[in-house]
């Protein structure tokens, strides 16, 4: 369990996200046809280093890579192998960390990869103003395939909001898997309750589990100053299993749907407060770290 006892630590949290939140929102530029999972690995992990951090899940449990690179029919714990490059129509989901002297956070997000870029329909966003600085294009008769994709993210990213919505001192974990599972289960897709949300903070993952299913009034307490991580995987078809695949050159089993229907992930890290929680893996324009120079020579290389 990571509850926060120091108010300078609270601080680092929040530099953490900060950090965080600002490598997501500048990648998200380099998300177009043509990037490869390796481009957007050494991206990540040279923005975070510039700033005095580390990638946390470099080397966490055998993982050799700062980004999950997660495309289409895998779920979560998508290696960044440079044969994986980004196309039009791909449905990829990117998960990352960040340690700033000791204390992590955790976030990840799903987007619809166009011609040029990324869709701009979900309104799941790192940055406050995301929806007055980039405006939503939507078409006005999508096809159909585009459209199923926008729904699974539109509803991906809601049922995280749900569970937020319930976080406070003195809830349970319960009510977060009920939140989530409950919206999900009315939308009709499929969620991956073999996988959960984490506590973090003072480590990648610890105690509480996070599951997205549940009963109210059901599980672990939640306190005020503990660090938490509600995320979210469902897939367009409706059992939400997964099947483990292993890929022996890297020692590493990525996690993908075992019907083989796309998928979608989406996550933030949060502190618990009395009344609510504080989302500390999202933050305001203005607070945005820039790019910083030797970081943007590496990409142009």
């Amino acid at each position: 369990m990571s509850v926060i006892s120091k108010p300078e630590d609270i601080e680092k949290l929040r530099h953490s996200g900060r950090i965080l939140a600002s490598c997501c929102y500048h990648m998200e530029e380099l998300l177009k046809p043509g990037t490869s999972a390796k481009d957007l690995n050494t991206f990540c992990t040279e923005f975070i280093r510039s700033y005095h951090a580390e990638p946390s899940f470099l080397n966490y449990a055998g993982f050799p890579h700062a980004l999950c690179f997660s495309n289409n029919d895998e779920v979560v714990h998508g290696l960044c192998t440079p044969e994986k490059i980004l196309k039009p129509g791909d449905v990829l989901s990117v998960d990352l960390g960040v340690n700033y002297e000791g204390l992590f956070s955790d976030t990840a997000a799903t987007y619809i990869i166009t011609e040029d870029g990324i869709d701009r329909s979900c309104k799941f966003h790192f940055i406050e103003s995301w929806k007055e600085t980039k405006p939503t294009v939507l078409d006005e008769a999508p096809p159909l395939e585009l459209k199923r994709k926008r729904e699974l993210l539109d509803a991906t990213s809601k049922s995280l909001m749900k569970g937020i919505a319930v976080v406070r001192h003195g809830a349970k974990t319960g009510d977060i898997g009920h939140a989530v599972g409950s919206f999900l289960a009315s939308r009709g897709y499929g969620n991956v309750t073999q996988l959960g949300g984490h506590g973090l903070g003072y480590e990648v993952h610890c105690e509480p589990f996070i599951s997205h299913t549940g009963r109210k009034g059901t599980g672990s307490f939640l306190v005020e100053n503990m660090v938490i991580a509600i995320e979210p995987m469902v897939t367009l078809g409706k059992s939400g299993q997964v099947r483990f695949v292993k890929n022996n050159q890297y020692g590493w089993e990525e996690i993908k749907s075992k019907d083989g229907t796309i998928a979608a992930h989406f996550e933030h890290s949060m502190l618990v407060t009395k009344k609510s929680c504080e989302v500390f893996t999202r933050i305001q324009e203005k607070d945005v770290l820039p790019v910083q120079a030797e970081v943007s020579e590496l990409l142009q290389k």
